[in-house]
């Protein structure tokens, strides 16, 4: 049974404004997914949830051509403001905070996935409606946004991989691999199907049938055995039904309702097993209504006042 516990922590909101794993909209546009953090914090998501300002982590200046000598969008740009992101995040950890990451794209993960190497042994609760396991060789765009968690598995330029003292930052054999519903067939390659393979997955389908919670416990499990006490949660905003959430990056059909996501994050982070989170790929520009971004903040204020009244 996955233990209750009362979340207490002081939350701490860390902006990444970044769009650098992005390919453009079209030419001399930058996609909006940087304005993620600031859409949320005029929401009165700090207020809302009690957190305190954790800082933002300026990113260099986005480019319209992938980079020649990595190979990725923005590849040695995103490097250096991986790192820079890591030294935030471990200052929100020496203050003993819960950092949540505002992105941006999902290729934030290389720099929190750095920051969490540097605190101890960690897994991953990775929540997303696409696997992001493209590599320079599969990926059309070339955008790390896409290729992120095979980035931090150890598979992709050695630029993006090796940003730290070890490699991989993230062992594929502890992550949890939860709620997409792409497909295998978009993510080909030996060493692709190896991390996977070591992965503990559930697609959007399986994770339904089997129950949400029921899925989580046994993913939980399998880390408690190796060890593993702490993790991160990347929450990807497209695991969310394109009904809902339709101002993101790569849409497709399909996808959970807020009461889903609201309930998992409920019990994950009532769980005592995180020691942080991001949530990503929200493009303000692609919500002329403002309603994915109130539906956002209305889910996490839920879940973070229902993880806190836990007994």
């Amino acid at each position: 049974m996955i233990r209750r516990t009362r979340f207490s922590q002081t939350i701490a909101v860390v902006d990444a404004p970044s769009s650098l794993g992005l390919s453009p909209i079209d030419a001399g546009h930058q996609p909006g997914a940087w304005r993620m953090p600031a859409s949320l914090r005029a929401r009165n998501l700090l207020e809302r949830i009690d957190a305190v300002d954790g800082g933002c982590a300026h990113p260099p200046a986005y480019e319209f051509v992938v980079d020649p000598v990595v190979g990725v969008r923005n590849g040695q740009a995103l490097a250096s403001y991986s790192r820079e992101l890591a030294e935030l995040l471990l200052q929100v950890f020496d203050a003993d905070q819960f950092p949540l990451i505002l992105g941006g794209d999902c290729a934030v993960l290389l720099g929190s996935a750095l920051a969490l190497q540097r605190r101890g042994h960690h897994g991953l609760v990775f929540v997303d409606g696409h696997q992001d396991l493209l590599t320079t060789e599969s990926s059309p765009r070339k955008g790390a946004a896409g290729m992120d968690l095979a980035l931090v598995c150890g598979v992709g330029p050695q630029a993006l991989t090796d940003l730290g003292d070890v490699v991989p930052l993230f062992d594929p054999v502890d992550v949890l691999l939860l709620g997409d519903r792409s497909g295998d067939d978009e993510y080909p390659g030996a060493d692709v199907q190896l991390l996977r393979s070591a992965m503990f997955v559930a697609g959007l389908s399986q994770w339904r049938e089997e129950g949400i919670a029921n899925v989580l416990e046994q993913g939980l499990a399998k880390l408690h055995e190796r060890g593993v006490e702490r993790g991160w949660l990347h929450l990807d905003l497209d695991v969310l039904d394109d009904d809902i959430m339709p101002a993101v990056d790569s849409r497709q059909p399909g996808g959970l309702k807020a009461h889903e996501l609201q309930d998992f994050l409920t019990v994950l982070l009532g769980s005592g097993f995180l020691s942080g989170m991001q949530l990503t790929i929200y493009d303000p520009e692609k919500d002329p209504t403002g309603a994915a971004g109130d539906l956002i903040v209305d889910v996490v204020e839920s879940a973070f006042q229902a993880a806190r009244t836990t007994r």
